[in-house]
């Protein structure tokens, strides 16, 4: 099992207006959650299977 983690970090000082936490599902882009900055985040997820990033 792997446990991965994405964190973010946004002072007041940047040009972001808000960052949006959601999901897609069958087409359809579900929001969960929409903050602006300054924000501090971090999300985790346990995974039973590695991850592959397009970056």
């Amino acid at each position: 099992m792997s446990d991965e983690c994405f964190r973010m970090n946004l002072g007041e000082q940047t040009d972001v207006d808000e960052v949006v936490l959601g999901f897609r599902k069958d087409g359809a882009f579900y929001e969960l959650l929409t903050v602006s900055p300054p924000i501090e985040a971090e999300v985790r997820c346990l995974l039973t299977e590695p991850v592959q990033s397009d970056d």
